[in-house]
């Protein structure tokens, strides 16, 4: 395995040749089954990685009956947390045992090998969290010195190439942020418009997509996207770096939002689109409306939780979210809630309808709102007779 595109492609061939120089040095009569590999891959996650999971399966299916899986080092075959369970499994499960190079393959299952296997399985992790540490603190240093450190730019701008020669070759120092002048037009009368009418997101992105000047950046506008431009202090030149991040928990990768304590604000890093005065009277604007969208998170949280979980779980309340799309666009539908009605036992309910996320943007005229409550007992209900349709058939006859 090899990590990544900047890194030798003659990695993963160097990894098989040392494996096989260590077996003819051993002098062991070993049988090569077959090879696997994973090219410009992390291995910071095991189920994300195509040439793993293909020699899995094999072994699990039968198709593949090895005793030994052989790799250069540990860190080749992964860096996670998973990997002692994952050894275990294929032991267990498989009997198959997993056996490094760099160790002179060692048998883990001895005392000694079990002690090598701890230490390398620590070496691992702790590289990746070395490796992690010195990305970040190069990032870091290099967005204090106005470079671009990677990821699509901002809307409204586009990367410059920042030249540097070295030996009489010409070649990319860094890159920096600079207006594009097709998408900065749109940025400067989306936020005009919104000094002028005071509007919302979802009025504001039906005015983008009603423009024909704006459409034809060859992109479409929604609410949550315009939402998200008017809060970024990039359009007057004013940058904030690790705001968000990346991690991998459970072998899943999650993402996660930093405390405002990690962040890095980097005032001129780069031109503005947009003048100071205008950048402040759209966010007094803008303020009401985020505070109230604060107060319903807030209302929905559980503030008296201490300890919070490294990976956050997502609970729908509605079980059709994220599968019910429109019939006209194709967008996702949404389920949106209505206000509290009050029965006369005394109870409360709440109208919860299905619309399309593309309507209120102006770029989908189906303004129906489907009842979640019949959608869902519509599908369950179709779900049941596809599950039971032949279960009298099957059960013994008495």
């Amino acid at each position: 395995r090899m990590s990544s595109e900047m890194q030798n492609h003659r990695s993963p061939d160097q990894q098989f040749d040392s494996i096989q120089k260590e077996i003819r040095d051993k002098g062991y009569p070993w049988v090569e089954l077959a090879r696997f590999r994973d090219d410009a891959l992390s291995g910071r996650t095991l189920t994300q990685r195509p040439g793993l999971m293909e020699m899995y399966d094999k072994i699990r299916k039968g198709e593949l009956k090895p005793d030994l899986i052989l790799v250069d080092t540990l860190e080749r075959l992964g860096r996670t947390d998973d990997l002692p369970a994952f050894r275990d499994r294929l032991q267990k499960l498989h009997g198959v045992i997993v056996l490094t190079a760099d160790t002179g393959f060692h048998d883990p299952t001895s005392a000694m090998g079990k002690m090598m296997a701890n230490f390398e399985q620590f070496r691992a992790t702790s590289a990746n969290e070395l490796r992690a540490h010195d990305v970040h603190r190069g990032k870091r240093d290099a967005v204090l010195q106005k470079q671009w450190v990677g990821g699509k730019p901002p809307f409204g701008y586009r990367l410059k190439n920042v030249m540097k020669w070295e030996g009489g070759i010409e070649s990319i120092a860094h890159r920096v942020l600079e207006p594009d002048p097709v998408q900065a037009p749109v940025i400067r009368k989306l936020f005009s418009k919104a000094a002028e009418t005071g509007w919302g997101s979802s009025r504001l992105s039906k005015f983008l997509n009603a423009d024909p000047d704006c459409r034809a950046t060859g992109r479409s506008f929604n609410w949550a996207t315009v939402n998200l431009w008017l809060a970024n202090p990039v359009y007057i030149g004013t940058y904030v770096w690790n705001k968000e991040g990346t991690d991998y928990v459970d072998d899943r990768r999650v993402y996660e939002t930093r405390s405002e304590e990690e962040h890095v604000t980097i005032p001129g890093y780069c031109e503005p689109l947009i003048p100071d005065d205008l950048w402040e009277e759209v966010q007094k604007i803008q303020a009401p409306r985020r505070q109230k969208a604060k107060e319903r998170a807030r209302r929905k949280s559980d503030d008296k939780k201490i300890i919070q979980a490294s990976s956050h779980l997502v609970a729908l309340n509605y079980p059709l979210s994220g599968l019910v799309r429109c019939g006209s666009c194709g967008s996702s539908m949404i389920a949106q809630a209505g206000g509290l009605r009050h029965k006369k036992n005394g109870e409360t309910s709440r109208y919860v309808a299905y619309v399309c996320t593309s309507y209120s943007s102006g770029l989908c005229p189906n303004s129906t709102r489907f009842p979640e409550q019949e959608l869902r007992q519509q599908v369950f209900q179709i779900l049941q007779e596809r599950l039971f349709l032949n279960l009298d058939e099957s059960l013994p006859q008495t």
